[in-house]
This record gives C-alpha cells, sequence and structure tokens, in this order.
C-alpha cells in the first residue's frame, strides 16, 4: 500500500473523532428545539412537548410528571406587573393555599420568583422570571420534587433560549 493511502486512512479516523466528540458534546443534536414566540428554546433530556402556542411552550417530564411551561410576557421588562398579575389569579384561585415572593440563583444571577403551594401535594410549583433581549419570560414549574433538579433543568432552558434569526424581530 502506499503512503498516501495510510495518510487519507488517518485523516479520515481524525475526522470520524472528530465528528463523534461534536455530536456528544451538543446540546441540540438530538434533543427537540421549539418555538416561543420570536425565540428558540432547547428542551432538557427527557422532556416532551406537552403543548405549544404562539407566546408559550408546555414540557413534560413523563418520567417524573414534571412541567416547565415557559411564556413570553411581553417586550419590555414587565415582571413587576406580571407577578401582581399572577398573585391575583392565584387568590381567585380555591386549589392555591399560599404564595411566597423569593428569589432564586441560576447561572450567577438572582432570579425573581414566586413559589405556590397547592391543596392536592407539596411538590415544588414556582414561577421564575427573567428578561432576555429585551423581554420578559416566565418559567413555570409544576410538580418538582427536588430544587436542584428544577435550577438545572431551568438553568439550560435559559441558556438554549435565543432569538430565532429566520423570523422578523420587532
Amino acid at each position: 500500500m502506499d503512503k498516501r493511502w495510510i495518510y487519507i486512512l488517518i485523516i479520515a479516523i481524525i475526522g470520524f473523532a472528530c465528528l463523534f466528540y461534536i455530536v456528544d458534546s451538543s446540546t441540540t443534536l438530538g434533543s427537540a428545539n421549539v418555538h416561543v414566540n420570536k425565540f428558540i428554546v432547547t428542551l432538557p433530556p427527557d422532556y416532551n412537548v406537552a403543548g405549544d402556542g404562539n407566546t408559550y411552550m408546555d414540557a413534560i417530564n413523563k418520567q417524573t410528571n414534571e412541567h416547565i411551561v415557559i411564556k413570553d410576557v411581553g417586550k419590555g421588562n414587565l415582571i413587576s406587573s406580571e407577578i401582581v398579575k399572577r398573585t391575583d389569579n392565584f387568590k381567585n384561585n380555591e386549589n392555591i393555599t399560599s404564595t411566597e415572593y423569593s428569589s432564586i440563583e441560576i447561572n450567577c444571577e438572582n432570579m425573581t420568583t414566586l413559589e405556590y403551594k397547592t391543596i392536592n401535594n407539596d411538590n415544588i410549583n414556582k414561577i421564575i422570571f427573567m428578561t432576555k433581549d429585551e423581554h420578559t419570560f416566565s418559567f413555570e414549574c409544576k410538580n418538582f420534587h427536588d430544587e436542584t433538579k428544577l435550577k438545572n433543568d431551568v438553568s439550560f432552558l435559559m441558556d438554549t433560549l435565543m432569538r430565532d434569526i429566520k423570523q422578523k424581530q420587532d
């Protein structure tokens, strides 16, 4: 065999190894990308889309029945008005027993949260608010059993949330 064939074979092996590394370390390959208004978000592992619309997306982990609903509240910083609106909705809901404002640290940032308890269960239910690219988003997390898992899943969603450059932006 000629030395050129050996070089070609070595380059092909290195190329396949590089492709395997890229696929193995990618957060989007093999995961679902979902539109939330004019943004795209990648779902965390083990999550499926339970429902979506123009301004929201509902993801469910069917193994643990954990839900994360991402909603684009609107353009600008609308966190305080959205908290007031959600609190008023909770006051009128007889299934909600208590609400509490707090903050949670995700990705070295303090996020405003609204935690609520329901009559049916003692699981962790939180609504986490953030602004990104001049839009306000809410992450409503329901039926979580572990605070660390909640933080990891929301952190993954926040990291992968980005503008959809194929759509006209406002």
